[in-house]
């Protein structure tokens, strides 16, 4: 009887082994938001993909295709960013999109490229600016820092473990999820709201508490925000 015991319970473990590393090389071959990674990829839109009426570049962001060399006389300008950036409008509402035609009423000088990736945090900011931001010798960084959640989606330390995170989302977050993250081919209406009255009142109760006087939880985020903003300075200062 403890043999037969024994052996279920080695045959349990063995089966969440070998899920777990299915799991891993899943996500490895097939990037998700679902498993723990530190890297803003795994939000990342794919690449030429719809998005309403116009579609993605071949790097997965809103924006026409570009070339990494700047040409002569062009004044390159960077947005980095979260969902504030690649924004729930179309493309050509977007007001990265507007700032560009805007600033190239006179003349074709000015170049605004959209690297917003949804669901990023600074951290991921300054990641973007040193992996993929510099070599495109920007003249201009514009962050588009969103005091919405820019404080609450700061790194607390992710559970390495792929099968606790796919159970929780199965189980605690897709019931609650009714959004959707690709916006696809479908139509938009600018008098349609993206949020009903009670989830965006939800949603702005959860990021209230930034207003919290002598909040030391905010004093502390605060302090690591900037830090991370300071140094997206600095190493543009030294370019």
């Amino acid at each position: 009887m403890l043999k037969l015991a024994g052996k279920i319970i080695l045959l349990f473990f063995l089966t969440l082994l070998a899920i777990e590393g299915g799991l891993r090389l899943y996500n490895k071959i097939n990037p998700s938001f679902i498993f723990p990674d530190n890297s803003y990829n795994r939000f990342r839109a794919k690449p030429n993909s719809r998005d309403y009426d116009f579609r993605l570049n071949s790097k997965g962001f809103k924006d026409q295709e570009f070339e990494n060399n700047k040409q002569p006389g062009v004044f390159r300008i960077l947005g980095i960013g979260d969902s504030f950036a690649f924004g729930v409008v179309p493309y050509k509402y977007n007001f990265l999109t507007l700032l560009e035609n805007k600033l190239n009423q006179d003349s074709k000088h000015f170049e605004v490229i959209n690297m917003g990736i949804p669901y990023i945090s600074v951290d991921d900011y300054l990641g973007m600016l040193v992996n993929e931001g510099l070599e495109l010798k920007p003249d201009m960084i514009v962050c588009c820092f969103f005091i919405g959640n820019d404080f609450v989606n700061i790194p607390k330390g992710a559970n390495n473990l792929y099968l606790t995170s796919l159970l929780k989302f199965f189980f605690k977050i897709m019931p609650k999820y009714k959004g959707k993250i690709i916006h696809t081919d479908s139509d938009y209406f600018d008098d349609k709201p993206t949020f009903d009255f009670n989830t965006f009142l939800g949603i702005e109760k959860v990021g209230s508490w930034v207003f919290i006087k002598d909040s030391k939880v905010f004093t502390k985020q605060l302090q690591y925000v900037v830090s991370k903003l300071k140094k997206m300075q600095d190493i543009c200062s030294r370019r």
